[in-house]
């Protein structure tokens, strides 16, 4: 695993590897909607299930069956590789920059356009 992933994604690497205990140190802090589910998983993998369902219920999703767990904890993984941003390249940045550029230009082209058509009927008045 990378030294640049995020806690919960350690978190997650921990439950996977079925150290509840080390995960549970990283997101016991976390009130983020993906800390409390992965706070959720440490408790249902412990068998604490009232303190899972409190954090099942801080994280707004339903708890769980106990035998799921494993799909759980591969649902987070998910949903954490979805949420990761892709790495803008410099290509990409000109990619974006020409595209804002373009639009401006055809917002002042817009613009210019009503006043042009305003001056051409004046002329031929």
């Amino acid at each position: 695993m990378s030294t640049s992933a995020s806690p919960i994604a350690k978190a997650v690497h921990h439950l996977e590897t079925g150290d509840w205990q080390a995960a549970h140190a990283i997101v016991q802090n976390d009130t983020s909607s993906l800390g409390c589910w992965a706070h959720g998983i440490v408790h249902l993998v412990e068998g604490d299930l009232a303190n899972a369902r409190y954090w099942y219920r801080r994280a707004h999703r339903t708890l769980p069956d106990v035998d799921t767990v494993n799909a759980e904890i591969v649902a987070l993984r998910h949903t954490l590789q979805k949420d990761v941003p892709k790495k803008t390249t410099r290509t990409d940045t000109r990619s974006s920059e020409r595209t804002a550029l373009q639009a401006r230009s055809k917002e002042g082209e817009a613009r210019a356009a009503p006043s042009e058509k305003a001056s051409s009927k004046k002329g031929t008045q």
